[in-house]
Parts: C-alpha cells; sequence; structure tokens
C-alpha cells in the first residue's frame, strides 16, 4: 500500500467524522463517557479533543476542568524530537509554593522504593 501524505488523509477521511470514531472507540474500564470537547478544536480540524469522563468521589474543584482531555490531530510532528512537556499542574503546585510529593511512606524494600 502506498504511503499517505497528512494531507491525503486529511481530504479523504473528512476530520469531524474522524474524531467522532475516535470518540466512539475509545473504551477504558472506569471512563463513564468520551465526549468531544469542541472548545478544542481549531477551525480547519487540525486537532481535536476528546474529553474522558469519570465517576468522581469528591465532586468538581472550582477552577478545573472535570474529565481528561486527549489531543488528536492530523499535524505532522518530527518524531524522535527531545521536547520539555510543561505540566500546568506542577506549575501551579510550585507557584502556590504547595507540597506535591508523596512523604514518609511506609515502604516494606527501602531499598527499591517499593511500598
Amino acid at each position: 500500500m502506498p504511503t499517505k501524505t497528512i494531507e491525503q488523509l486529511k481530504r479523504r477521511l473528512r476530520p469531524g467524522r474522524v474524531y467522532r470514531k475516535l470518540r466512539d472507540k475509545i473504551k477504558i474500564p472506569g471512563i463513564a463517557a468520551v465526549e468531544r470537547d469542541t472548545s478544542y478544536d481549531d477551525a480547519a480540524l487540525r486537532n481535536a479533543g476528546p474529553r474522558l469522563r469519570y465517576e468522581t468521589k469528591f465532586g468538581s474543584n472550582q477552577g478545573l476542568k472535570d474529565g481528561i482531555l486527549l489531543e488528536g490531530g492530523f499535524e505532522q510532528t518530527t518524531p524522535n524530537t527531545a521536547v520539555t512537556i510543561p505540566s500546568w499542574v506542577l506549575q501551579f503546585a510550585e507557584n502556590k509554593q504547595l507540597q506535591y510529593r508523596a512523604l514518609e511512606i511506609a515502604c516494606y524494600n527501602p531499598q527499591t522504593h517499593v511500598c
């Protein structure tokens, strides 16, 4: 089968349909629903964000979005290129000087850190 370019696939597949199919195929234990988060889409549908919804025991937190947003898209990337991926959660904790590490965890094998 000949190799297709991303542009050829985009023309053939209609991105909106691809993202709906992706949403429908995601099946993960513990995930109550998979929804399209269209606020993440760009106008050309080069990327889209399926949001995974799970049942929480604690309710929603003000200032945090519910669920887990996945990123899917047709943009070309350079493979095997080292990049730094920031964590907004870590940055938030550091900015607020919150303790975000697990401390004083009782481990039965401290040499291997197996808890």
